[in-house]
């Protein structure tokens, strides 16, 4: 699960499941009130996941698709979720025990050449 909210508040603002999925079959059509997308994330693709294939970015907290783990922070910044800039984000990112080296350099990658975050703090 993503647990985010922002500095001050006591529980998360937002949790939901740290997945991503895609239509098995092409529509365009709307289950209930939702939309079925090229692309789905978290709770829409939590759903919808006997419509989907599902993907899970994480292992034990350990990144293993990094385009998916993009969208998944995308989906938490965007609209959906925290609605923000992330380029005016610090961010605190709690990491796993034993988080291997070159999967932390890859975060710090992501988070400042693509979401042009200002500062990122890692805490186990």
């Amino acid at each position: 699960f993503v647990k985010c909210g922002f500095a001050g508040s006591n529980f998360p603002e937002h949790i939901f499941p740290a997945l991503v999925g895609r239509p098995i079959i092409r529509s365009t059509a709307k289950v209930g009130n939702i939309e079925i997308k090229d692309l789905m994330v978290g709770d829409e693709a939590s759903e919808l996941r006997s419509m989907l294939e599902v993907n899970y970015p994480m292992d034990n907290g350990i990144v293993r698709n990094w385009d998916d783990m993009k969208h998944l922070w995308d989906y938490t910044f965007g609209p959906e979720k925290l609605n923000v800039e992330s380029r005016n984000c610090k961010i605190l990112l709690t990491e796993p025990p034993m988080n291997p080296t070159k999967n932390r350099e890859k975060i710090i990658e992501v988070f400042f050449l693509i979401f042009l975050i200002y500062l990122l703090k890692f805490h186990r």
